[in-house]
Protein backbone atom coordinates (compact mmCIF):
# COMPACT_ATOMS: atom_id res chain seq x y z
CA UNK A 1 0.00 0.00 0.00
CA UNK A 2 1.26 3.49 -0.82
CA UNK A 3 0.54 6.35 1.56
CA UNK A 4 0.90 9.91 0.30
CA UNK A 5 1.82 12.60 2.79
CA UNK A 6 3.54 15.98 2.92
CA UNK A 7 7.33 15.93 2.79
CA UNK A 8 9.08 16.20 6.13
CA UNK A 9 12.60 17.37 7.00
CA UNK A 10 13.66 13.75 7.45
CA UNK A 11 12.77 13.14 3.79
CA UNK A 12 15.22 15.72 2.40
CA UNK A 13 18.25 13.40 1.99
CA UNK A 14 16.06 10.85 0.18
CA UNK A 15 14.61 13.58 -2.04
CA UNK A 16 18.11 14.80 -2.97
CA UNK A 17 19.22 11.24 -3.81
CA UNK A 18 16.08 10.65 -5.90
CA UNK A 19 16.23 13.96 -7.77
CA UNK A 20 19.94 13.48 -8.52
CA UNK A 21 19.27 10.05 -10.04
CA UNK A 22 19.10 10.57 -13.83
CA UNK A 23 16.85 7.53 -14.29
CA UNK A 24 14.26 8.95 -11.87
CA UNK A 25 14.80 12.61 -12.76
CA UNK A 26 13.78 12.12 -16.39
CA UNK A 27 10.22 11.39 -15.21
CA UNK A 28 9.78 14.44 -12.99
CA UNK A 29 9.13 16.74 -15.95
CA UNK A 30 10.73 19.66 -14.13
CA UNK A 31 14.35 20.72 -14.59
CA UNK A 32 15.28 17.49 -16.33
CA UNK A 33 18.96 16.68 -15.92
CA UNK A 34 19.50 19.33 -13.22
CA UNK A 35 20.96 18.20 -9.91
CA UNK A 36 20.06 19.44 -6.45
CA UNK A 37 21.65 19.79 -3.01
CA UNK A 38 20.54 19.48 0.60
CA UNK A 39 20.53 23.29 0.92
CA UNK A 40 18.37 23.76 -2.18
CA UNK A 41 15.85 21.22 -0.91
CA UNK A 42 15.74 22.74 2.57
CA UNK A 43 14.65 26.04 1.02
Amino acid sequence: MIKIRMHKKIDIPFRVKWLNNPKANKFTGDNIGETTTLNKQKE
